[in-house]
């Protein structure tokens, strides 16, 4: 590059000319990335000969640094007098140099030297205001076209011949005017709104322009596939349609997900502010990259929006530590799954989509149903919400929790499927929902949104991961510590697991009763883990552990409903449910007989006193359906006369008896006639045959206690029976002798009958319980 006109001015102007180029020529470098002492400069009295290291792009010098130079160029003439002005011709050409006793040689200097002697460039700037004139090589030129298309209009640039000794080549002249683009940056690069429409989130989008407006920093976390990058964008295109001050001097939506821990991510910044460099030094927020990036936003009021950072959180958060404290109003809006962790950070955690109760007709007052039938109408045109489908709808969104993308990949599949057959194949949703963006890999699939996070995790925070997964419903932390050392993970780590998980929005966080925290796994989260399980082989034993844990938490929890803690104990298990159901289900499916019944066994109280079947009759004959000998006795026994006796409640069941005859065949085997077992047996028995109109039978079973058993509570329970039985029976026979008719059994009034002894099943019932006895009494397994 040389000085034009540098002559004919007094040594100390040329002096402070020579020093203002030289401090200029620093600067611009710096701002690209490229220390002025990592180059080769050698002084040429009226310019320099600058050879730049191996591997700097040639479309950077030709557009970034021109820019630069311009613009400095212009801040120094317009605080200098008219004779100490600078305006330069710069010639840029690539290839191999060396050095011998007279300075720097070779054919690529010779090539430089004959494009800045060319006379269309002197004339160009003589007859034009630009500061600087710019020619550059062919090969310069197509890398310009190549790599740098962004970053200036290759239209700047015209063709002029050159003659290199006794060779006519080609040469590309550029003239940047005003204004640059860097100083005039577009109002947004990187992400335009997408085509489809946005659903749901407006009250979010104004929420998060206001944490915008507060904080320098904001972190929108949250699992895959809840919509952080698209409300990020909308945020962020909203706060530029509003002209607000905050990005008054443009914002840059930049991709992160291509990147890994390593790469120089204040480069991929510089890309995405379009001013790209190779250049690297030192750690992602250190070095000549990361100055230059400080430098091209120190003075600009610019939103950075960095998209899928969980895979960058060291490098992300240094990077944006070091903006925040070298700039003074670089906002920073980062989507995350999860927080960065850094002074000045303001998280703002992104959900589901609300979705519809069971039995709600305002479907379309639900944005996750609003999304579907958005989306379903824009796979089908003649798509429609109707009272038919609506239910299968809701509970689709129901099913995929709420969220967003698995929504959108469910409702793509009605130009194939109906509601109805989307909603039973949703049991292997990772099969039904796997095409989706053809562009964005990571949402191509819902296995893959979830791969995503799962292979960020460590081997131990995997391991802990998919054991949790067996979990239905939520689990409290000393569930999980409890699982864990039943699977050999320590308890220490296990909480330090579960909390990691949390923060990576891998696991959800509540506050429980008692002053502790309940966690859950969105269903999409568990049935992954679950079919992780399977693959590693361990399904099976880490179900089996689940459900001797919840088998021991019901024994626990049967002997607290028999005590003064028996509303904390029921509020437990009905928190418990789906636990516990998971867990029956588990034994009878494989084989666990003995867990199913000892569940049923302990909790018999709890399921009487709910009014239904936790576990479903069909349930309870699964837990019995075993050979006999196969059980022990004892235990088949005391479940059979909790079969019996809630199969007798409400609509009988035609087995309820029978149990009740099979139990009491057992324990006059065992010989347990005088024991509590047995006085209870009795009284199911009865009942359950007075509400087969059988009273014939049912005073066979009642009058069985008076005379058999030496136990108190029995006696209690025999003759708390028999009053209720004899009263209306005795008060019906005087109604019939009074008409002159006969006091038959089969005329009796049923339905009082039948609420007396309900009366007298709770106050029969509860005299063994409240003591201790019965068949809920874990002392006597």
């Amino acid at each position: 590059m040389d000085i034009a006109s540098f002559g004919g001015r007094g040594d100390h102007v040329l002096r402070y000319v020579r020093k203002a180029l030289y401090g200029l020529l620093s600067d611009c470098f710096q701002r690209c990335g490229i220390p002025l002492e990592k180059c080769y400069v050698e002084d040429r009295g009226d310019g320099a000969i600058v050879v730049v290291p191996a591997g700097t792009p040639e479309s950077l010098l030709a557009s970034s640094l021109v820019d630069w130079l311009r613009a400095g160029l212009r801040k120094h003439n317009e605080l200098s007098s008219e004779v100490a002005s600078i305006r330069l011709r710069v010639g840029l050409h690539s290839g191999e140099v060396h050095s011998d006793e007279h300075g720097i040689v070779g054919a690529a200097v010779n090539h430089v030297f004959r494009l800045l002697e060319a006379s269309p460039l002197r004339a160009a700037l003589d007859n034009s205001d630009a500061l600087v004139a710019l020619i550059v090589s062919d090969r310069v030129y197509q890398d310009v076209l190549k790599h740098a298309p962004d970053l200036v209009d290759p239209r700047e640039f015209a063709q002029i011949p050159v003659k290199v000794k006794e060779t006519s080549t080609t040469g590309w002249i550029r003239l940047p005017g005003e204004p640059t683009p860097r100083e005039q940056p577009p109002a947004c690069t990187g992400r335009v709104r997408p085509p489809s429409s946005f659903v749901g989130r407006q009250a979010e989008v104004e929420h998060l322009q206001g944490l915008v407006r507060g904080s320098r920093l904001v972190t929108l976390i949250g699992p895959g596939g809840t919509g952080k990058t698209r409300l990020a964008v909308e945020t962020m295109h909203a706060l530029i349609d509003g002209g607000d001050p905050v990005c008054a001097d443009g914002a840059h939506f930049i991709d992160l997900a291509g990147y890994q821990a390593g790469d120089d991510l204040c480069r991929a910044l510089l890309t995405g502010l379009q001013l790209a460099t190779r250049s690297s030094s030192g750690p992602p927020a250190s070095g000549p990259a990361a100055d230059a990036l400080v430098a091209s936003l120190v003075k600009q009021r610019v939103l950075l929006l960095l998209d899928n950072c969980e895979q960058l959180l060291d490098d992300v958060a240094q990077v944006a530590e070091t903006l925040l404290t070298r700039t003074t109003d670089t906002v920073l809006v980062t989507t995350s799954r999860e927080a960065l962790g850094i002074d000045g950070e303001t998280t703002f955690p992104v959900g589901p989509l609300d979705v519809p109760p069971d039995h709600e007709d305002d479907l379309l007052g639900y944005p996750a149903v609003r999304l579907f039938v958005d989306r379903a109408r824009a796979a089908d045109p003649g798509f429609t919400l109707t009272a038919a489908n609506g239910r299968e709808i809701a509970g689709i969104c129901r099913g995929l929790d709420g969220l967003p993308l698995p929504i959108e990949l469910a409702a793509a599949r009605v130009r194939a499927l109906t509601p109805a057959q989307i909603s039973a194949l949703l049991a292997d949703r990772f099969r039904l929902l796997a095409c989706g963006s053809r562009t964005t890999p990571r949402h191509r699939t819902l296995e893959a949104v979830v791969d995503w996070s799962f292979h960020l995790l460590d081997e131990p925070a995997r391991a802990a991961f998919v054991a949790l997964a067996v979990f239905r419903g939520g689990f409290r932390l000393d569930e999980a510590t409890e699982l864990g050392s039943r699977l050999g993970i320590e308890p220490g780590a296990m909480v330090e697991h579960v909390v990691r998980l949390v923060d990576k929005s891998l696991l959800q966080a509540t506050p429980g009763e008692a002053g502790a925290m309940r966690y859950r796994m969105l269903e999409t989260l568990r049935e992954y883990g679950m079919v992780r399980l399977e693959k590693i082989g361990l399904a099976h034993e880490t179900a089996g552990h689940h459900a001797e844990l919840y088998q021991d938490l019901a024994r626990r929890l049967g002997t607290a409903l028999h005590s003064g803690a028996q509303g904390a104990a029921i509020s437990t298990l009905e928190r418990e449910d789906d636990n516990l159901r998971a867990a029956f289900e588990f034994a009878c499916r494989n084989g666990r007989h003995e867990i199913a019944l000892r569940m049923v066994d302990a909790l018999g109280w709890y399921l009487w006193m709910r009014g239904e079947r936790v576990f479903g009759w069909p349930g309870l004959l699964r837990a019995l359906d075993i050979t006999p000998d196969q059980q022990e006795p004892l235990l088949r026994a005391r479940a059979l006369i909790w079969t019996c006796h809630l199969g007798a409640v409400g609509v009988t069941e035609p087995e309820a008896r029978g149990h009740g005859e099979q139990a009491k065949e057992i324990l006059e085997r065992l010989g347990l006639t005088d024991g509590p077992e047995y006085t209870v047996c009795l009284f199911v028995g009865a009942f359950a045959c007075y509400r087969d109109n059988d009273h014939t039978e049912g005073d066979k079973w009642v009058t069985h206690p008076l005379h058999r058993t030496r136990h108190e509570p029995g006696r209690r329970v025999a003759a708390g029976l028999r009053a209720q039985r004899e009263g209306p029976r005795a008060r019906h026979a005087g109604r019939v002798r009074a008409g002159g008719g006969h006091a038959d059994h089969k005329h009796r009034p049923l339905p009082a009958v039948r609420r007396r002894l309900g009366r007298a099943s709770r106050a029969a019932l509860a005299q063994p319980y409240l003591r201790g006895h019965g068949p809920g009494h874990q002392g006597q397994m």
